[in-house]
């Protein structure tokens, strides 16, 4: 959405006028290689794989709905540039603005969660927007804002549904409203348990125990689906495209979008990457997170 994307990029901008808002971006964009080890690593690489899409076959499937014309490798580059680009502007306005409001933040909470730091901190933007814009002014830019977030949220619960429906589809030959309502039936056979696993019920709450330590039901299927099968359906298609499907066979049908794609940089990027690198490091964070998640 770009309406929402240039809100974000206004609302930084508006951000680092606060004051403490330096120390945020000092937090933000200095590194600190002491905190570096592998469980930050492999937490980078766990959301890059959610963050665009990957491993879970969102992009396969948008994919399939490709023209023959259409440009596959400016395709993916816009995606990348623009999926990266919208999530360092969200750091850029989330974490000054913590320090903004809050200059003694204990730096050791704001790894707990994202989606709370959105919802505590924006508020706190918007009610201090009042002396520049007025608290009428304040309030419409607050509910365009999240009314922006929600749609957001929506189409990208679309984008990861159609996965299933497509399967549906395709492998049961069932109609696109049959589909539709099986998966919503899984969704919803999912969606409760995991809901009541947040303190609601005890039995979901404390629904099992690995690595030491006891897991709700939510746990169980996030370590599970996010944090292990992402990273190791990556390598898998990694191996297909580099060994199974062959270079020659990507090259293929890269280059109907894209003749220049034959011999370019990006062409021997790709077949070296897809072979040697991607799957390595794929491998590596596979192993690690299981070793972390499930041995302890």
């Amino acid at each position: 959405m770009p309406t929402l994307a240039i809100m974000l990029v206004l609302l930084t901008l508006f951000v680092l006028t606060l004051d403490g808002a330096v120390a945020g971006i000092r937090y933000y964009l200095v590194p600190d290689f002491s905190q570096m080890d592998l469980s930050v690593v492999n937490g980078a690489l766990s959301q890059a794989f959610f963050s665009l899409s990957l491993g879970m076959g969102i992009l396969i499937t948008y994919g399939s709905y490709f023209s023959r014309e259409d440009n596959i490798a400016q395709s993916t580059r816009m995606v990348a540039i623009a999926d990266t680009s919208i999530a360092f502007f969200a750091g850029l306005l989330i974490l000054p603005a913590i320090f903004a409001f809050d200059p003694n933040t204990n730096t050791e909470d704001l790894s707990t969660s994202s989606v709370g730091l959105i919802f505590s901190f924006l508020p706190q933007i918007f009610l201090s927007m009042q002396a520049a814009v007025g608290y009428t002014g304040a309030s419409i830019v607050a509910i365009v804002f999240f009314t922006l977030v929600f749609f957001a949220a929506l189409t990208s619960l679309v984008s990861i549904i159609e996965i299933p429906i497509s399967c549906w589809i395709d492998e049961l030959k069932l109609s696109r409203k049959k589909a539709v309502i099986l998966q919503a039936s899984l969704l919803t056979l999912f969606a409760v348990p995991a809901t009541m696993s947040l303190g609601i019920s005890e039995f979901f709450t404390n629904f099992t125990s690995y690595g030491g330590v006891s897991k709700s039901f939510f746990d169980l299927v996030s370590d599970v689906f996010y944090e292990t099968i992402l990273p190791f359906v990556g390598f898998t298609v990694c191996i297909f495209c580099a060994y199974r499907w062959k270079v020659s066979g990507l090259k293929s049908e890269m280059v109907i979008g894209d003749p220049t794609y034959e011999g370019s940089f990006i062409e021997k990027y790709i077949n070296f990457a897809l072979g040697t690198v991607i799957p390595v490091v794929l491998l590596v964070v596979f192993i690690s997170t299981v070793s972390q998640i499930y041995f302890a």
